[in-house]
């Protein structure tokens, strides 16, 4: 019994120390593991479903196509290209009715630039077109065509080099000013956004209140 292979403090440490289950080794490969949503704290994988503490402001995210099936509103841009996941959206949140809204982003500066600038001419200034730097280009956010949305049909966070990164604080507090002018003059009656959000809003409200229930 002394020198049994399987019996003894000596089988019980060579245990801990090769078992695929036990020991410190185990643990730290759990760890390696992990899903890649712990290192954010929220979730990154596509197709994950969404709730609204998952979404977080400041980001970008991707839509679903099922939105686009349900509303029907043919004034939103397209949802994708070839296949791929086109454009990205930039989430704000309306305080008064707690619903999400997105705003489809654009690298093409220099088109939208002339668009920005005719209405700077003319009104002297414009509200419904950004331009700023995301991750580490020149971005544009339309909110001319921006639209209310629910957690459920939002994709997954947009990565960039396998990283969500969020639009900087001063950008962000414009797109913020804007997004906010522009609902407050759309509910007085100026229509400067292309979707009919009014509907879109309405439908919004009404699948909200009915996963409520």
């Amino acid at each position: 019994r002394k020198f049994s292979p399987h019996t003894g403090a000596g089988y019980k440490k060579r245990l801990d120390k090769f078992s695929p289950h036990t020991g410190a080794g185990y643990k730290k490969r759990l760890e390696n593991h992990a899903p890649a949503a712990s290192r954010w704290g929220f979730p990154v994988k596509r197709g994950t479903r969404m709730n609204e503490s998952d979404i977080k402001p400041g980001y970008v995210y991707h839509i679903k196509n099922t939105y686009f099936d349900a509303v029907k509103d043919d004034k939103l841009m397209r949802n994708h290209e070839g296949g791929s996941y086109r454009p990205t959206y930039f989430c704000v949140k309306d305080e008064k009715t707690g619903l999400l809204w997105v705003i489809p982003m654009s690298r093409r500066a220099e088109k939208y630039r002339e668009y920005m600038q005719k209405d700077i001419d003319h009104y002297g200034k414009c509200l419904k077109i950004i331009i700023g730097e995301y991750a580490n280009v020149n971005a544009v956010f339309l909110l001319q065509n921006m639209f209310p949305v629910l957690p459920t049909y939002i994709d997954h966070i947009h990565l960039v080099k396998s990283n969500p990164v969020p639009v900087n604080t001063r950008l962000k507090a414009i797109i913020d000013r804007n997004f906010r002018e522009l609902l407050r003059l759309h509910r007085k009656g100026v229509r400067i956004v292309f979707p009919d959000i009014t509907r879109l809003e309405k439908l919004m409200l009404e699948e909200l209140d009915a996963e409520r229930r």
